[in-house]
């Protein structure tokens, strides 16, 4: 006994035992859990599952579901699945077509927490999603019935009260590689965007999390095409109406579209929100740039799932338009000196096929534009202003080669006399407006206090009232333009009032010797496709009145001096003084065809003369022709005192050539004959009535010393 208790191994403690055997069990239990987590999802038969989510997504969705592919199951750390080909049918009306396919659908869920209705998502997956977008003839889109927008007349199904969600989070979602088309039968165009691949992490309501988007896009009518990308801060409500994107960053590539080359646009905003529920939106602090080219907008939008609309403020600061179009493709023409610096700050307002500024400002060069605009191009509505302009120099803005502009057809040269008027433009043309420009400069003429208003549609514009302060005078006038087979027709009525002549010919024509006020009233009509055309059909009356005016480059009286020396005393005196003649006034009315000016009654008073004529002016030659009657009324006292026979004769004068050369011809031969006939007749009159006066004479004497016989 005693040997058999030494060799007998002592007991452990029973706290030992316990702990012994609780090891073993944990252990076991993991090891059966590890093995079921493993192997139950392989022996698990897998149909019913399928069967009873196709079910579940059918009847939450209202479409088809189905899963054609695989599905496998995962129990640890998350409870998920992972299904293949799975397709969702499109809803009723629309093309035989899912809806949605995609090639692969992964979704791991924690369980314990969805037993409280509490769904946390680690991640979801979507490889090579296709996405099939319809609105058919009546305006209606194939997944409104999935935003729980029901069509018309369709009563609102109510919302099952209790069993919602407490809250949904989502550890990762990511799409890969998805496509969406979007076909519209009401416009017939059609949209697709590619390789879309999105990316977001720590999803959950209420609070921001990255997003990450890049897409490639096209479209066939027009034909466009171009890639996006996105980075922002993306954020919704536990309904998912309310959503905004804030700190974005923008990056697209766009070509076609009537693009000359492609074009790259950067875009940041701090806040984007959509209201779903109200159909609102808004934008704040977006600031893009493209092709040299920097936009800040801040706007709201309206009406968006009925009849959207959009207003807000928009800033351009200053950039050369000149660089912006050679960067797109669209170069300014060298022949152009203007377009290189602008800037512009406007409200605006789109919405119902039509675009709106006010409260516009807009810097062009050295010219400020303010006022408002519309225009709705698509709807075929008429463009509608209100304009005012500081300043605009037209020359900036018209092909005039190098140097300075040249005068308004100066030279009628070949090229100006071809220009071809737009005819079809007029056609095009839907317009009412009024514009007023401070200070106006263009084609060599100056003007302040313009005023237009113009109206047109149908081929017909008409420009009326159209006034001006012009060169110390006033302006006033209407013009009618209308299409005229590939030209236009013009009726048109113009005045002036106290106008400078000599600035103002100078301006149309390129250089005149006339100075002096003037008042003119000329109505005229024709028609052409060119300018040539136009000018050889123009018909129409003018009169005219000059006061206190010169003719630069012409001494009349001098002439008269020195044709008078030379036929009076065979001398060439050569002429002196300036080469002025002044007149106090020149009245004439005209009549015009075919660009012709026929003047039949002109009238001049000059310090010594006193003129009256006829004469011609060739528009389209720029050459006239002048045959006048020039009475001398009294000679100068500066003349030389074989002038003085001149007082009381009448001189021819012929007036003729180019606008900037015309000569003056006297001819005082005939002159000095007619008063030589005159002289004669004169001294034959008196001659004779000495001789009446001597007959009478000796008849009376005779009959009184007759009478004195018979005394």
């Amino acid at each position: 006994m005693a040997e058999t208790s030494q060799t007998e191994k002592p007991r452990r403690p029973l706290r030992h035992r316990i702990l012994k055997w609780s090891g073993i069990t944990v252990g076991t239990l993991i090891v059966l859990l590890v093995a079921a987590v493993f192997i139950i999802p392989h022996l698990v038969n897998l149909g019913p599952v399928k069967h009873e989510i196709e079910h579940v997504a059918s009847t939450r969705s209202g479409r088809t579901v189905t899963i054609d592919g695989p599905l496998s199951l995962s129990l640890l750390p998350w409870v998920g699945f992972d299904a293949r080909d799975v397709t969702m049918a499109n809803a009723t009306g629309f093309r035989n077509k899912p809806f949605l396919h995609a090639n692969e659908l992964e979704v791991h869920v924690k369980l314990i927490p969805l037993i409280f209705h509490d769904v946390q998502i680690s991640g979801v997956t979507l490889d090579r999603l296709t996405l099939n977008l319809e609105r058919n003839k009546n305006g209606r889109g194939n997944w409104q019935d999935l935003t729980g927008q029901t069509a018309p007349g369709t009563k609102q199904t109510a919302t099952p009260k209790g069993g919602g969600l407490k809250s949904l989070s989502v550890q990762r979602i990511a799409v890969n590689g998805a496509r969406v088309d979007y076909t519209d039968a009401q416009t017939g165009r059609d949209y697709t965007l590619s390789g879309v691949d999105l990316s977001a992490h720590d999803i959950a309501p209420g609070q921001p999390f990255p997003l990450h988007l890049k897409v490639d896009f096209n479209s066939r009518q027009p034909h466009v095409s171009g890639s996006v990308s996105l980075d922002a801060r993306a954020q919704f409500d536990a309904r998912a109406d309310q959503m905004a994107l804030d700190n974005a960053k923008l990056t697209t590539h766009v070509a076609g579209g009537g693009l000359a080359r492609p074009l790259d646009l950067d875009a940041q905003w701090e806040k984007l929100a959509v209201n779903l529920g109200r159909g609102t939106a808004q934008l704040s602090a977006l600031h893009a740039s493209t092709a040299g080219l920097t936009a800040n907008v801040d706007a709201t939008a309206q009406g968006l799932e009925t009849t959207p609309s959009l207003q807000g403020r928009l800033e351009l600061p200053g950039f050369s338009p000149r660089k912006v179009l050679a960067k797109i493709g669209q170069p300014v023409p060298t022949t152009l000196r203007g377009f290189d610096k602008a800037s512009l700050k406007t409200d605006f307002r789109a919405g119902g096929k039509v675009l709106a500024l006010s409260g516009m400002t807009l810097h062009l060069d050295d010219t400020t534009l303010t006022g408002r605009l519309a225009a709705a191009p698509r709807a075929g509505g008429p463009v509608t202003f209100d304009l005012r302009a500081d300043r605009l120099d037209l020359d900036r803005y018209l092909p005039a080669g190098a140097g300075k502009a040249a005068p308004a057809a100066a030279g009628h040269s070949r090229k100006f006399l071809e220009t071809r008027l737009p005819g079809r433009l007029l056609k095009k043309l839907d317009v009412d407006g009024h514009l007023t420009v401070a200070s106006l400069k263009g084609l060599g003429l100056a003007a302040q206090n313009v005023a237009l208003t113009v109206k047109g549609s149908g081929g017909k514009v008409v420009l009326a009232p159209v006034s001006a302060n012009l060169y110390g005078g006033g302006y006033s006038g209407t013009v009618r333009l209308a299409t005229a087979g590939e030209g236009i027709s013009l009726d048109t009525t113009q005045k002036l009032r106290g106008v400078a002549a000599g600035k103002i010919i100078t301006a149309l024509g390129g250089g005149s010797r006339l100075s002096g006020n003037t008042d003119a009233a000329v109505s005229l009509r024709g028609s052409g496709a060119t300018v040539a055309e136009l000018l050889d059909t123009l018909k129409g009356q003018a009169t005219f009145a000059l006061h206190n005016g010169a003719l630069d480059g012409v001494n009349l009286w001098g002439q008269l001096e020195r044709a008078y020396a030379l036929v009076k005393d065979h001398k060439n005196v050569p002429v002196t003084g300036p080469k002025r003649t002044e007149f106090a006034n020149l009245e004439g009315s005209a009549s015009i065809d075919h660009g012709v000016i026929t003047n039949d009654a002109l009238t001049a008073d000059l310090p010594f003369l006193s003129v009256t004529g006829h004469g011609r002016v060739d528009l389209n030659k720029r050459y006239l022709s002048y045959d006048l009657l020039t009475k001398v009324v009294k000679t100068p006292k500066t003349a030389g005192g074989n002038l003085a026979g001149l007082t009381g004769a009448t001189i021819p004068v012929h007036v003729s050539g180019g606008f900037g050369d015309f000569q003056t011809v006297p001819d005082m031969k005939a002159a000095l004959q007619e008063r030589a006939k005159a002289e004669l007749a004169k001294k034959l009159d008196a001659q004779k009535k000495s001789a009446r006066d001597k007959l009478k004479q000796k008849l009376q004497d005779l009959l009184n010393s007759g009478g004195g016989g018979g005394g």
